[in-house]
């Protein structure tokens, strides 16, 4: 973590040389990626409550004397709509227009923030992720300017074996999307369970589109314990095919990833093998066992806001109602606090 903080501050410290003017209302810009209007098809309907938790630091940055006491952050936001093609338009106008924009926050999806992250490094441009979880961007020869809040999803796989073990399931078959965040934590499960005692692969398959085969094909190797991992509109199509190959019931455990939007498979769905109601989808779903992140911290310790989660909880409940609140607010407020502290530290060391 020291490491990543240096490498930030260094990161930060040549581009902010343009910014110290001496001017004490001197604004600087970041830009951010919010998936506000979700059109990818996984139904993510809180983005805007990333932002609000977002401008909920800024507010409290712009307020504080010991954080840029000589600089105003201004939050610009703009809708992905969870799309890359939405993404890249609005990562080339942060660029090209002025304002000139000191950092970018986002964006949501793994799969929108790699070519992103990728994209941005190009013009030296920071790019802090709330919610990117995927184990691609861990690299930090292909991925210079990107930094994080979260865990990367490898960070799932020794909770996974875990549970294995304390179980005693030693025959399981892996399933995912075909998606860079899901292939590389599977490759990562499959190296570390190479050499974890008895416990054999018997089934691995990844999907695009239908995964009717694929489904078929982990029935047919008599698999019990399936740990699979895809967003939201596949999982459905996953759940359906589950349902119609009848691979439910008290002789499986389907072991899923808990950052999914709630009830995400509570919808009627049409497969290749038919079509699903949403009885149908609750009872497939009604044995799994999800894995997740501790979205916040649970002591009473101050971050260096001065405050602690739960005043945190309390300030972001006051400007939202539950239902748009977003699981990711926490990790998003980190962020801006992460690049504000950094370019406090570049502020302080120019300055003097």
């Amino acid at each position: 973590m020291a490491r990543k903080a240096f490498h930030l501050f260094i990161a930060i410290s040549f581009l902010f040389v343009m910014g110290v003017s001496g001017f004490k209302d001197y604004e600087l810009y970041l830009g951010g990626f919010f998936p506000i209007q979700d059109l990818s098809g996984n139904n993510w309907e809180t983005g805007n409550g990333i932002s609000i938790a977002c401008k909920l630091a800024v507010d409290l940055i712009n307020n504080s004397t010991y954080i840029l006491p000589n600089h105003r952050l201004v939050l610009l936001i703009n809708n992905t709509k969870g799309l890359l093609p939405q993404a890249q338009r609005v990562l080339f106008e942060y660029i090209y227009h002025k304002p000139v924009k000191m950092a970018l926050i986002g964006a949501g999806y793994s799969s929108v923030t790699e070519p992103l992250a990728a994209t941005s490094a190009l013009w030296n441009l920071l790019l802090v992720s709330y919610s990117a979880t995927s184990p691609v961007l861990s690299d930090r020869l292909k991925y210079p300017y990107f930094f994080r809040t979260i865990e990367s999803e490898i960070s799932f796989n020794d909770p996974r074996i875990a549970l294995l073990k304390y179980y005693n399931w030693n025959r399981i078959a892996l399933l995912y999307e075909a998606e860079n965040i899901f292939s590389k934590t599977m490759e990562d499960l499959r190296q570390k369970l190479g050499t974890s005692n008895n416990i054999s692969i018997i089934s691995t398959e990844s999907f695009t589109g239908q995964p009717k085969e694929q489904v078929k094909h982990i029935k047919e190797k008599d698999a019990r314990i399936i740990i699979a991992s895809f967003y939201e509109d596949t999982g459905r199509k996953v759940m359906c095919e589950a349902y119609h190959q009848q691979l439910y019931g008290p002789k499986y455990v389907w072991i899923l990833i808990g950052w999914l939007e709630s009830n995400w498979w509570d919808k009627p769905v049409t497969v290749l093998s038919g079509i699903c109601t949403q009885q149908q989808m609750r009872r497939v779903i009604s044995r799994q066992i999800a894995i997740d992140l501790t979205y916040i911290r649970r002591d009473n310790k101050k971050a260096i806001s001065g405050q602690t989660a739960l005043e945190f909880l309390e300030s972001y409940n006051r400007l939202l109602p539950s239902n748009q609140q977003d699981i990711y607010a926490a990790f998003a407020y980190d962020a801006v606090y992460a690049i504000a502290l950094a370019l406090n530290k570049s502020e302080t060391d120019l300055m003097m």
